[in-house]
């Protein structure tokens, strides 16, 4: 019978599930800065789970701001 991890802390979560993609954009965009972005594929199991989205934990909804809004307040707002 097996019980789980031991002795981890509790998942946390933003407010918000975004792809990798769409982080890049965003901080692309609060830093002012312009750069040709390359899809590349990733191979394995790791990133299997990644496209499953085993790395995100919406029902620990912990944080309440943004990533666009924690990137406005660190590096100013570029609109």
């Amino acid at each position: 019978m097996e019980a789980g991890p031991g002795g981890r802390l509790p998942d946390i979560a933003g407010p918000e599930v975004r792809s990798a993609g769409a982080l890049a954009r965003v901080r692309l965009k609060a830093r002012g800065k312009r750069r040709l972005r390359v899809p590349l594929p990733l191979f394995g199991k790791g990133a299997a789970a990644y496209r499953a989205g085993y790395n995100c934990a919406p029902e620990s909804n912990y944080g309440r701001i943004t990533w666009a809004e924690w990137l406005s307040r660190r590096y100013g707002s570029r609109n």
